[in-house]
């Protein structure tokens, strides 16, 4: 099997949405296992994407309150995605591929249904009361200023113990309590449980919430956004995050993996620019471990401008590292790429995405070209703000194998509805069309699997910065590669270093070569070969 050093991209399959195998309307595991073809094949890679690597989605026993990141039970297979005989298969299935597997540790909160919980609210003595946290009122009123992540105070009254309990997030959701090592050392052990069972690694949910001012001070409000006292943007959430004992924390769950061969770890960390320079803060959860790695999210948070993106790709990748940045695009909480920029823009963040250093994270449907889908508050069913539904379940919907009714991800109406353009968005018609969202992905995964120089070889800025067009270069002792964006609307030509060929282009190609110049279309990328 490939070395995490060789991974070339990691694939985020959100289990609701990917296939259903028995007609419930909600994909399951199973329908995973049914389609790992298309992951990666056993035989031709023809109709595959040939990707190295799979991040599940949380698929654990939840009362789905935030689709499964409300957690009842880590050691538990929920019954709507199947059993742990279904999970062996997959990871079976996955092994013979070549396929490397991670699962979504959410290690920052559980469902208020968890065993813990339920004893941990019977009394202030209960053995289990340290495992979250609580406190007492402070004036009559909550502990501190702390706001929610779903909207309202962090802070949620207990009746029967007289005590406030702390949720970053639902009030469903509990925080656990980092500082009690009892609570670090359950969660070290379902680590072990499920890598003992052979999974390769974890995507660590929400990691910013972990550790807290252990003085819990009240917020500092923003001066600059202050509108009212229960939005989250009137605070500088400084206190309620990122605290002292962050590093120490990811640390403990990074030496887990050291008891393993090969195992690797990608921490969600979104870095808030109100705390400080937003690189020193991913550097700090970067360099964690050799084991571990952070999702980088600038492509898809900049603002489209060449200079922009130049000097942050410049800043974060000019680095030697000892680990594997993570590259995203998207994911389950994002607006998806073609929806945020447009189809031409899409294709040519994907081709930076698939050139720079370390592994690309892939969002279910985005190698389709999927948008973003309108969905009737009757048909919602996400409810993370309390708004009757969120906009997440636009980014959520079922994945599309073929133009039929229901996309072939289901039999019966899906938990979803599958949204415009079926008839051509979808995996069969796209194999069909060399210029389709797939075949452009196809081609760059392959060339990706296959130049070493693409996954592991230097950085380097090719041309001078500028608004226009975007330019690097991957090198290593006997390949070199050079990468041109045009983000502009217009025709534009770039200097090149040297005569090379084109590999993958975001548009058609009509010359294959190049010599001292290239002209690029509007929003085109290329991807090039240096030649002799």
């Amino acid at each position: 099997m490939y070395t995490w050093n060789n991974v070339n991209a990691i694939y985020q399959i959100y289990p609701r949405s990917f296939k259903d195998s028995n007609s419930d309307g909600i994909g399951d595991l199973k329908g995973i296992i049914e389609k790992l073809d298309y992951i990666k094949s056993l035989n031709s890679q023809e109709n595959s994407l040939n990707v190295d690597a799979i991040w599940l989605s949380p698929f654990f026993l939840s009362p789905q309150k935030d689709c499964g990141y409300d957690i009842s039970n880590y050691l538990q297979i929920d019954p709507i995605f199947g059993n742990l005989n279904d999970f062996k298969t997959l990871l079976d299935e996955a092994h013979k591929r070549d396929i490397k597997i991670l699962l979504d540790l959410v290690p920052n909160h559980t469902s208020d249904k968890h065993p813990w919980f339920i004893e941990s609210r019977k009394s202030k003595d209960n053995p289990y009361r340290d495992y979250y946290v609580w406190k007492d009122q402070k004036n009559g009123n909550y502990p501190n200023n702390w706001l929610s992540m779903s909207g309202g105070s962090m802070w949620r009254w207990d009746e029967n113990t007289k005590q406030y309990y702390l949720h970053s997030f639902l009030k469903s959701q509990p925080d656990l309590n980092w500082n009690n090592p009892k609570v670090r050392e359950e969660i070290q052990n379902i680590m072990r449980y499920w890598l003992d069972l052979g999974v390769d690694g974890f995507r660590v949910d929400a990691v910013w919430a972990l550790s807290k001012d252990p003085d819990f001070k009240d917020n500092p409000i923003n001066e600059a956004t202050f509108s009212s006292p229960q939005d989250f943007g009137s605070f500088i959430n400084k206190n309620s995050k990122n605290g002292p004992n962050l590093k120490k924390y990811l640390k403990s769950l990074t030496d887990v993996l050291n008891e393993y061969q090969d195992r690797f770890m990608v921490f969600e960390f979104y870095p808030d620019s109100l705390l400080g320079d937003t690189y020193m803060q991913y550097q700090e959860i970067q360099d964690i471990s050799n084991k571990s790695s952070v999702f980088y999210f600038e492509l898809f948070e900049l603002t489209w401008w060449a200079r922009k993106y130049q000097e942050r790709l410049n800043l974060i990748f000019s680095k030697n590292y000892d680990n594997l940045p993570v590259v995203s695009l998207g994911n389950h909480d994002q607006p998806r790429i073609a929806s945020r920029h447009g189809y031409g823009e899409a294709k040519a963040l994907a081709l930076i995405q698939m050139t720079l250093p370390g592994i690309p994270q892939i969002y279910y449907g985005e190698e389709l070209g999927m948008t973003d889908v309108d969905i009737k508050e009757t048909e919602a069913y996400d409810n993370f703000g309390g708004n009757g539904f969120d906009l997440r379940d636009r980014v959520r919907t079922p994945f599309r194998w073929n133009n039929s009714n229901y996309g072939d991800f289901s039999s019966v109406k899906p938990w979803l509805p599958m949204g415009n353009n079926l008839e051509t968005i979808n995996v069969e018609s796209e194999l069909k069309n060399q210029e389709s969202f797939l075949s452009f992905y196809k081609k760059l995964l392959s060339i990706r699997k296959k130049e070493a120089t693409l996954r592991n070889g230097k950085y380097e800025l090719l041309n001078n910065i500028n608004d226009e067009i975007l330019s690097f270069k991957r090198t290593s002792k006997d390949k070199e590669f050079y990468i041109l964006v045009n983000f502009t609307d217009r025709n534009l030509k770039a200097p090149m270093p040297s005569p090379g060929k084109i590999l993958v282009s975001t548009n058609p190609i009509d010359n294959l070569y190049v010599n001292n110049e290239i002209s690029l279309r509007a929003f085109e990328g290329v991807l090039i070969e240096k030649v002799n």
